[in-house]
């Protein structure tokens, strides 16, 4: 295989891999959805963080959270939804 066609083998999977991410734009949550979600404090959401339950995804100055990631969190027990009124 010639250094060519190694390059354009490459260049068509990034494209392809490319293609597909912008295809799929990510579900967020505020930190505040997640509190609202969760029916835990903010403090508490810290504490999640701090532990590694939650991992935070920080853009700018606000600090977001994969929805998929925190759904797959409550479905796999990781953390849990609080029945108590805040």
């Amino acid at each position: 295989m010639s250094e060519n066609q190694l390059r354009d083998i490459i260049s068509e999977e990034v494209t392809k891999a490319l293609s597909q991410v912008k295809d799929k734009p990510r579900r967020m949550y505020t930190r505040f959805e997640v509190r609202d979600i969760l029916n835990v404090t903010l403090g508490t959401i810290d504490n999640m963080v701090k532990r590694g339950e939650l991992q935070p995804i920080k853009l700018g100055r606000k600090v977001m959270f994969d929805a998929d990631e925190v759904d797959e969190a409550i479905e796999k027990g990781r953390v849990r939804k609080y029945k108590h009124q805040l």
